[in-house]
């Protein structure tokens, strides 16, 4: 599906996007983005913005109503040449009338009423300093969608899309428009752009290095070597051992810009299995292009960074030391308790709930910790169970701000088990199921198709996930955007069932509805979207093309394969566990497949009785299943429990159900009763600090002291206690 957030600020992302392919070498570009939007709440109606190398040097909207440079190299050109800003000042302001003309033409000509509408166009021109060579451009798009395109060899109008045909007639027509175009285009953004340049050549054309060090999370982590602020961004940065450049082992990041426009990048490598005595034969190594010396960090342990922080050790004597702190503690309690004066009402015990009376307040998570939570339960999304006999799903995550994460990653389900992957770091998609690899090499189109696609939702997701940063006035921290789509079919009934929703930071964001054909809604937020998507009725009805029929088909063509893997049925083992003594009993089977069919109970004299607990069903590594049910037994007598069992099966099939009696003989603990008691000394040592006490709380007692010297307290005294 072609997503239509970026509708709103593609221009800025496309700024974005842009710069980092502009700088490289010896290439030069000159581009303009213009913006016109209709019915869109708190965004100007017209923005224009001026790019050289992928850095903005000027900006418009209809809001200031005038044009301003924005570099200093830029400001001094206009400076010495204030007819430069007047014409861009003229351009802006006619651009605007032109954009809002083609604008309110295309929705009449598509029969649109209301609803919000984006025109856009990017030209501009790119120079080859080494060959000479030049290209011009001039494209628009139409609501997120490219509309058409100038062929400056042919000097006519490409239409991508149906919708733009009428105007290629009318625009091909146009021909000293045209002639103009190319002279432009050809000539005179050339003239500019060089100009450009020179004044900018102290910010274009410099060089800058980066800092560099060593990161590892934990001792057994992967080793990344991390770079960052240097410019341009047509750099390398890779592993060598021994002179070699290494690539098994070895992950490398994007290039990302920085807030200063430098960029950083990073690339790790795995030594988990590398002896710590060949370490020096490793480095990490940059590369900046037009720069001749590298940069070299060699793998030392002393300088590789670490935020972990090595459990501490036991401390020796802690039984010993914690005897004597309680004993103190208790002695300061009974003197204190002895020695306070209430009134000359004698001496009142001191309430001991008083001095627990504050508790430590937990601290809350920070956000960033609690998306990155959210992150890991996109990922067991994977695992949700259907209750459709066969099911296919895709799960599409991008991330913005997860270090060591890749920006992107795909995700194929089939019955709830992964039989592709992909992500942005690897570029590649990987079948997970050795029937797909079978699949695969009869079907060789079908890896291409899945991977393409897999780069089209990459590029997609974030855009949107830029936008809705930028919609959502958010800067930094963790975000994550998601999509599950797909469609269960139940081979009993013949009802398919297809959906499409997406979630943001963790929450429902929205949804297809393909019965009403319409996106709702849950959140305020994603209101102006569910508006501009509703709008496009030849997506929606694609995507329902696609979800109950296309889909269903895949669902057919992989069972038929792979019958036999996927109607395979496996038989769990059972255990019983139980914590301590007077916990649950858990009845925990594990190894089972399918998932959508198994049954557990807990049963007595062959009736079910209720449980206490009963846990999901959670996936295993090998793709099998488990699941847990707890059974309260504190008030069963024991010569009882042979009457209960856990009874495991699969639905249709309970004729070959599992069952294990309740047998303390069989239950399993890690529990450790109390330990030996403790050594002799330290009992010793024990009893005489409390003969001690016990002789301080005697003297005190019998020695109380009142006006005429000493008096023995006798049995009429009485100690209040405060309630």
């Amino acid at each position: 599906m072609t997503n239509t957030m970026n509708k709103i600020l593609t221009v800025l992302l496309a700024l974005e996007v842009w710069s980092v392919q502009d700088t490289f070498g010896a290439r030069h570009s000159l581009r303009y983005f213009l913006t016109a939007t209709s019915g869109v709440k708190n965004f100007p109606e017209f923005v224009g913005a001026a790019e050289v190398d992928g850095v903005r040097v000027g900006y418009c909207d209809s809001e200031i109503k005038s044009a301003e440079p924005k570099q200093e190299w830029m400001k001094q050109l206009v400076r010495d040449e204030p007819q430069h800003l007047n014409w861009y000042k003229v351009k802006c302001s006619g651009n605007q009338l032109v954009f809002r003309k083609n604008l309110e033409a295309l929705s009449d000509r598509l029969n649109q009423s209301g609803g919000s509408h984006v025109l856009q166009r990017m030209n501009g021109c790119e120079i080859d300093d080494e060959s000479g060579e030049v290209v011009g451009y001039n494209q628009y798009g139409y609501d997120g969608e490219d509309f058409i395109v100038l062929n400056l060899e042919t000097l006519t109008w490409t239409a991508p899309s149906q919708q733009a045909f009428t105007t290629k007639l009318v625009w091909d027509a146009e021909k000293d428009r045209l002639e103009y175009n190319k002279y432009y285009y050809i000539h005179k953004c050339p003239q500019w752009l060089k100009k450009y340049v020179q004044y900018g050549s102290s910010v274009l054309q410099r060089k800058e290095l980066p800092s560099m060090a060593l990161l590892q999370k934990t001792p057994t982590s992967l080793v990344c070597c991390h770079a960052t602020g240097f410019y341009p961004d047509l750099a390398m940065l890779f592993w060598r051992r021994s002179g070699e450049e290494l690539h098994e082992n070895v992950e490398h990041g994007q290039i990302l810009p920085n807030h200063d426009g430098t960029f950083q990048m990073s690339v790790t490598v795995n030594v988990s299995a590398v002896p710590l005595a060949e370490w020096a034969e490793y480095e990490c190594v940059f590369q900046l292009n037009g720069v001749k010396e590298e940069l070299i960090v060699k793998l030392d342990k002393d300088a590789i960074q670490s935020n972990w922080i090595p459990p501490p050790p036991f401390p020796a004597g802690a039984v010993s030391g914690v005897v004597v702190v309680v004993l103190l503690i208790l002695l300061s309690i009974v003197g204190y308790c002895i020695w306070r004066r209430n009134n000359g009402n004698g001496f009142q015990a001191v309430n001991i709930l008083e001095l627990a009376h504050h508790q430590c307040q937990p601290q809350c998570l920070g956000q960033d910790l609690v998306k990155m939570i959210t992150l890991i339960l996109v990922l067991l999304l994977s695992h949700v169970t259907f209750s459709a006999k066969f099911s296919l799903s895709y799960f599409l995550t991008a991330t913005s701000g997860v270090p060591k994460m890749p920006q992107f990653v795909g995700v194929v389900m089939l019955n709830n088990e992964p039989v592709g992957y992909y992500n942005s770091n690897k570029d590649a998609a990987e079948p997970k199921q050795a029937w797909v690899q079978e699949y695969l090499t009869k079907e060789p189109k079908h890896l291409v198709w899945y991977a393409n696609q897999c780069r089209d939702h990459r590029r997609d997701f974030n855009a949107d996930i830029y936008n809705l940063k930028c919609l959502f006035n958010q800067t930094g921290g963790v975000h994550i955007l998601q999509r599950v789509s797909g469609c269960e079919f139940d081979d009993d009934t013949g009802v398919v069932t297809g959906f499409n929703r997406y979630g943001y930071n963790g929450e429902d964001f929205i949804l297809l509805d393909l019965n009403t054909e319409t996106w709702i809604a849950p959140q305020p937020t994603a209101q102006l979207t569910k508006h501009r998507w509703d709008a496009e009725t030849a997506t929606i009805q694609f995507m329902k093309h696609f979800y109950l029929n296309e889909c269903p088909d895949l669902i057919n063509s992989y069972v038929h394969f792979a019958g036999e893997f996927l109607s395979r049925t496996v038989r769990p083992q059972l255990a019983l566990l139980q914590r301590t003594p007077r916990s649950l009993v858990c009845c925990q089977a594990t190894g089972f497949y399918p998932d959508h069919t198994a049954k557990m109970c807990w049963r007595r004299d062959g009736k079910e009785v209720p449980v206490q607990e009963r846990g999901e069903i959670l996936p295993n590594h090998d793709g099998t299943f488990q699941k847990s049910i707890c059974l309260n037994v504190s008030t069963i007598p024991e010569d009882e429990w042979p009457e209960y069992e856990c009874v495991f099966y699969f639905e249709k099939r309970a004729q070959d159900e599992i069952v294990t009696i309740l047998d303390k003989a069989v239950i399993r603990t890690n529990y450790l009763p109390p330990g030996p008691p403790l050594p002799g000394p330290v009992v010793g040592g024990i009893v005489v600090v409390l003969l001690l006490v016990l002789a301080a709380i005697a003297s005190c007692l019998f020695w109380r002291r009142k006006e005429k010297g000493f008096s023995l307290v006798t049995s009429k005294t009485t100690l209040s206690v405060n309630t």
